[in-house]
């Protein structure tokens, strides 16, 4: 699964997820100004793929209650080399939320 397959929308929406540590469907609709139908299908098809998750949904008052979606952490890895000086590099993985996995200062010489 490549994320670069996403459309822009869908995009946006992981974003969004990614930085509000989760919200329900009409949050995530209103945020993005976009109608309720687009943000369902968008969502439906990055559950499909794994990369979000659906808590159960938690009453918060009248009406139907709102199921919170929420960044599959683990859905995704990203590798960043980032150069220091001496001769050294800083090796990190991230997962999808940006939590450092494995962080490792290698000497190399070139």
């Amino acid at each position: 699964m490549r994320l670069f397959d996403l459309d822009y929308s869908k995009l946006r929406a992981l974003k969004m997820l990614r930085r509000s540590g989760g919200m329900s469907r009409v949050e995530l609709a209103d945020t993005l100004r976009l109608n309720k139908a687009t943000v369902t299908a968008l969502t439906a098809d990055l559950l499909r793929r794994n990369l979000i998750i659906e808590a159960a949904p938690q009453a918060t008052g009248r009406g139907r209650p709102r199921a919170r979606l929420s960044i599959n952490p683990d859905a995704a890895s990203a590798i960043s080399i980032y150069p220091l000086a001496g001769e050294r590099v800083s090796v990190d993985i991230l997962n999808l939320q940006g939590e450092r996995l494995f962080s490792r200062i290698l000497a190399f010489s070139g």
